[in-house]
Formats: C-alpha cells, structure tokens, sequence
C-alpha cells in the first residue's frame, strides 16, 4: 500500500457517552487507557444487569447527551419536557457486575431518579442506568482473533461498555464508496440519490475518529498508524450488525429487501468469514493527552487483508434459513419477536395436549 498523495487528516472526533444513544462530536479529544474520556462510561441494562442497545430497541438512538462540567450527563428525548441530570457514582458505592455480551465487568448504579425516566422516555420497564467502574477487580480485556495483531500488541488493552474496542476508525472515502454503490444498485449516480437517504450519514457507523483523505477502504490494510505524537494499531475489521440499518434520525430500519440497505451489500461484498466488515477497531499504545480534528495521519506499517483473514475472501452470503431467522430472532429479541414466540408456545402447547387427547381416545 502506497502511502496518499494528499495528507490524510481527522476529520471528525465522536465520543458516545451512553451506549446506543447520541454521540457527542468533539474537536478535540481526551485519550485514555480506555478510550476516549467519557466514551460508553455509561449503560443501560435491563432487571438482570444485561446490556441493552439499539439493536433491540432503536428508540435509544433518539436519547440526546449532553456532558457537564461535573463529569455527569444531562439527557433529553423527544417529547420529554423535563431533562434528566446524572452525577458521576461515588467510587464508594456498593459495585455490580455486568454483562456486555459474553464478557462481565462492574459497573455503578446511577440511582432511581435516571431509572425512573428511562423507564418513561423509552417505554422500557425496569431499565436502569450503570456507570462503568475503572480498574476494578474485573477487568474488560479487548478480543484480539487475528494471530498478527495479537503478536504485536499482546492481551494488555481493556475497554469499558464499547462492543469490544476503545476505537473505531473510518474514512470518509469508504463511506462515499459505499453510499455510490447503494445509489448504483438503484440506477442512479449517488449525487441524484438524496431521495433515498444517500450519501449515508456517518452517524449510521458510529465511529470515533473519521479520517479524510486517502482511498476507500484504505484503514483496512493499516497496521499502526500516527495521529500527532499518538500511535494506534488497527487490530481488527469492525463486523456491522443491524444497527447500520437505522436511520439514527428516525430510528426507522431499512427492510430486507430495500436496496438501501447497508449491511446487506456489506455482507456480499466485505465478508471475509468474520462478519460484513466496515471500519478498523484500534488500540492506542500512548493513552495520554488528546488529539484534534486537522491533525495529519499518517501510515508508519500495513498489513494485507489476505495476511489478516489467510484465504477467507468476500463471498456471497447465502440466504438465510428459516433457522438462521430464529437464531437471529432468539438472540437480539424484540418485544413484537417475544410476542411470536410466547404465540408459538402457546401453540405447540395446544397442539401436543390435542395429540395426547387424540392417543387416549
């Protein structure tokens, strides 16, 4: 990979407080050994401690935060007249552990008063909010799959209540090539496309560092790379899940057979045997200071996608069973898919006590 003829530079910087709701865009941001500061410090979950998240219930997208002085959160939502202000927990409060998919960690409850307006603005009862508890006795170590990520930075990196990393990075170029091929699936150039919600928003992707310049899918093959006197490593592509599929504005979803649909295309096209991948999820190996939008990025090593995924190609994905629906179904529930299944129960139920009646007759 040749570096860009044109420097590349950051062009946005995201911090997304509360996991699945609104982020925050920054001109500058605070690194950590976390992440960036404030960066999913805080969670919903249900009455189990689970994580909850847009995926399931995409009213969560229309939750404006904004960070106070006192490192706390103010959160608003539409049609809510009454704010909802949170203090950070005192590092004296009783800890509980969490789940974030099928990792656990320890958190701080926010008290009754955020519990209580989640429950009203989401329509979700029994929802709370935790705040993440920083080097406690369980750590959240990151994932590292890829063999030569993990002979460079080791299993030392941690993260709070992300997915699985403290950064996403994503160019600019790779959303625009994308958004090109949506609009071309539908026969048009992407600059007649507007009707149709494209060129897609950023916001769809949640990243936390945009980068302009360059070409598309150029953070694919990047290994480390600078920003200022800060050294990241990409460690591995980013796997998109349906929350590409949500217009973050009206959390409304794209259908299945839509042909601005994301992930779809992604699936066909960026699956390497480990998801539609879209974005590099990074580590910093210099967690001190900030960065700021306009500083210069530039490539220090690189790394091929087939040294990365061996002989694991893009290739068409077939479609889903009526299995494969329900796995996908069991795993991120809706309240409609509850329903279903409670009906399907109900059902089975029915029709094998009709059985037994029909056997002793």
């Amino acid at each position: 990979m040749t570096q860009p003829s044109e420097p590349m530079r950051v062009a946005e910087l995201w911090v997304y407080p509360v996991k699945s709701c609104r982020g925050v865009r920054r001109t500058s941001a605070q690194l950590t050994e976390l992440g960036f500061a404030n960066d999913r410090r805080w969670m919903v979950v249900n009455s189990q401690n689970v994580f909850i998240t847009a995926r399931q219930y995409p009213q969560m997208l229309q939750v404006e935060v904004t960070l106070t002085s006192d490192s706390g959160l103010e959160l608003r939502y539409p049609g809510m007249a009454q704010a909802c202000v949170v203090h950070p927990c005192s590092s004296s409060q009783p800890q509980l552990k969490v789940k974030v998919w099928e990792d656990f960690c320890m958190a701080w409850d926010t008290g009754d008063g955020p519990a209580h307006w989640l429950q009203s603005a989401l329509g979700l009862p029994g929802v709370r909010l935790l705040e993440f508890v920083p080097r406690s006795a369980v750590p959240r170590p990151i994932d590292v799959p890829l063999v030569e990520a993990r002979r460079d930075i080791g299993t030392s990196f941690e993260t709070r209540f992300t997915d699985g990393f403290p950064f996403l990075v994503i160019s600019e170029r790779s959303l625009e090539d994308l958004s090109r091929k949506l609009a071309e699936q539908s026969g048009l150039q992407l600059e007649f496309a507007e009707h149709l919600g494209l060129p897609l928003p950023m916001r769809r992707f949640r990243p936390n560092i945009v980068i302009s310049g360059g070409s598309p899918y150029q953070e694919d093959e990047w290994a480390r790379f600078r920003i200022g006197a800060h050294t990241f490593r990409a460690v591995k592509g980013c796997s998109r899940c349906k929350m590409t599929t949500i217009d973050p504005d009206t959390t409304v979803a794209d259908s299945e057979n839509s042909k601005i649909n994301p992930l779809k295309l992604l699936e066909e096209q960026r699956d390497w045997g480990r998801g539609a991948l879209f974005g590099q999820n990074c580590v910093c190996f210099s967690p001190n200071g900030a960065i700021s939008v306009g500083e210069e990025v530039v490539v220090v090593s690189t790394r091929s996608v087939e040294e990365q995924y061996a002989d694991k190609r893009p290739r068409p994905r077939p479609k889903p069973t009526l299995m494969d629906k329900a796995y996908a179904t069991l795993r991120e529930p809706t309240p409609a898919s509850l329903v279903g299944i409670a009906s399907f129960g109900l059902l089975l139920g029915l029709a094998a006590g009709k059985l037994r009646l029909l056997r002793q007759g």
